[in-house]
């Protein structure tokens, strides 16, 4: 029994750990916010695409 509910507390754990939120801080340098925001625009398509598939939220 003591088993059986260290395994679900463990379980329960990990789920609940599992989810993490990043913030990625860049620096530009001058003159590359252009390009940067362009990059960007990409980028926030691939994200979509992954929401819309489910894979994050």
């Amino acid at each position: 029994m003591k088993k059986l509910l260290f395994v679900l507390l463990l379980l329960t754990s990990i789920y609940s750990f599992s989810q993490s939120t990043t913030m990625l801080a860049m620096l530009l340098e001058g003159g590359k916010e252009e390009s940067y925001l362009k990059m960007q625009e990409k980028w926030k398509k691939v994200n979509e695409a992954f929401v819309a598939n489910g894979s994050i939220t």
